[in-house]
Parts: structure tokens; C-alpha cells; sequence
């Protein structure tokens, strides 16, 4: 299956917008538009807007869907800079040290909320994955490691002694986006558990206004 890679300005020079080589693109490989738009109305991935007379206007992407089209595009990109046994055998090793933070966090739901401690080891290796792509190099560009990654994660959960409330469940703790003004902003307790190694419980009251 090849690989497709888009961006603006090689459209504009060849004289389409990024919408209309998109369009192409769905044409050119026999897309039943209709059917697609119904089938990802039902998967909830995308919904209507409406205006005040709840008339149809276009429509908007949910934030299930921006998961699943950010998850596509990021397994595309890795498709063309490694190979499939490469990519598997880094998936492996994601998946063991899913488990292996798993062990760390409380077991069950955090209280008050349907959230889980931590899901699945498939979830949690997608975003191990996603987490090495954003912040997975040391300042001196080595890459972390799995004993550095838990060993971060074990002082995390044991600065709150207990108190769990305003701790962050696993997927979290990993990297978390927000958006402000209308622009994401990732952040990740990880990674500041890895570079501030040396810093244990700084600023232990601001775990609570760092916590949504």
C-alpha cells in the first residue's frame, strides 16, 4: 500500500488547494464519499454543525476523531523512516514497558471519576510511542530508557504518599494536550520527572493546580 504525503505548498504550486488534492486524492481511489461522511457520523468521529434554525452547515471533527486521524498520521510517517519489522519489534518493546508501568500506578478507577489508573497495555504502548516522538531524547539527544522511564514514574506516584486525588492517571502522566486560544499545548509530568531527576517533591503543592 503506498504512502501518501500532502502538504500546502506543494499543492499551491501545482495549482490546488490542500481540500481539492484531498478530494482528488478520495476520487482517484473510489471513496463512496457519502458512504464514508455517514459511516464516520456513526463511529462518532465526526458531527453536524448547526445553525440557529438546526439547519446542517458542514460538519466538525469530534475529539475521537482527531485521535484516530493523529494516530493515523503519525503510523504513516513512521511507515516511510522504518521498516515493518523495525516497527514491530519497537511496538514489542513498547507493549513490556506498558506493563511495567502498569505495576507502578494504583490498580481500578481514581475516585470520583470513571477515569481508569491506568487502561489497557495497547493503549498505554500507543502513547509510550507518541511520548518518545514528543520528548524522548535527554538533553544531550540520548534516548530515555525503560528503567529511567519507570524509575520516574515510582517517584511520581510516591510524591503523593498516598493522597492519589490530585495525581494524574498513567495516560496523563505520559503527556497530556490542552488547548488555550485555540492552540494545543502538550505538556508531559514524565518527562519532567526525567529531567529533574534531582529535584524530588520541588514545588510538591503545585502538583494540585497542575492537575485538571
Amino acid at each position: 500500500m503506498a504512502t501518501v504525503c500532502l502538504n500546502k505548498e506543494a499543492c499551491q504550486s501545482s495549482g490546488v488547494s490542500l481540500g481539492e488534492a484531498l478530494l482528488l486524492l478520495a476520487i482517484h481511489n473510489e471513496v463512496d464519499l457519502a458512504k464514508a461522511e455517514d459511516l464516520l457520523v456513526q463511529k462518532g468521529f465526526i458531527t453536524a454543525t448547526r445553525d440557529e434554525l438546526f439547519k446542517v452547515t458542514g460538519w466538525r471533527i469530534t475529539r475521537t476523531g482527531s485521535q484516530i486521524l493523529e494516530d493515523v498520521l503519525h503510523e504513516s510517517s513512521k511507515s516511510m523512516t522504518k521498516t515493518k519489522a523495525e516497527r514491530k519489534k519497537e511496538y514489542a518493546g513498547f507493549l513490556a514497558l506498558a506493563e511495567r508501568l502498569k505495576a507502578v500506578f494504583p490498580e481500578g478507577k481514581k475516585r470520583g471519576t470513571t477515569q481508569q489508573w491506568s487502561e489497557g497495555p495497547i493503549l498505554i504502548a500507543k502513547r509510550l510511542d507518541k511520548f518518545f516522538e514528543k520528548y524522548g531524547k535527554d538533553k544531550d539527544g540520548n534516548r530515555w530508557t525503560d528503567d529511567q522511564i519507570v524509575d520516574a514514574a515510582k517517584r511520581y506516584v510516591q510524591s503523593f504518599n498516598g493522597e492519589y486525588q490530585f495525581m494524574r492517571v498513567l495516560k496523563y502522566f505520559l503527556w497530556k494536550e490542552d488547548t488555550r486560544n485555540g492552540v494545543a499545548e502538550p505538556s508531559s509530568d514524565l518527562y519532567n520527572y526525567l529531567t529533574n531527576i534531582d529535584q524530588q517533591d520541588e514545588d510538591n503543592d503545585n502538583w494540585r493546580d497542575s492537575v485538571r
